[in-house]
């Protein structure tokens, strides 16, 4: 899959990813993606709760030896 950005959260903490992905998303448009790479189980489930909530769309999301890759496309009306 292609994203328009890449962000890398490995090694941080919620907050810290959280706030990564934010900002990143913050200077997308409509219709496009992120792809959120890290490396902790709780922090990929954060991340898509906290894009759910948002209305943003979790694409996809796939995991390989240790690290996780979820893809955001943003919503309209974000």
């Amino acid at each position: 899959m292609t994203a328009d950005v890449t962000v890398d959260v490995r090694d941080m903490t919620c907050a810290q990813a959280l706030a990564r992905v934010s900002r990143a998303m913050a200077g997308l448009t409509a219709g496009q993606v992120a792809a959120v790479q890290g490396t902790a189980s709780d922090v990929r489930n954060d991340v898509q709760s906290w894009a759910r909530s948002l209305r943003h769309a979790v694409v996809a999301s796939d995991e390989r030896d240790g690290e996780f890759c979820v893809w955001i496309q943003t919503s309209v009306s974000a």
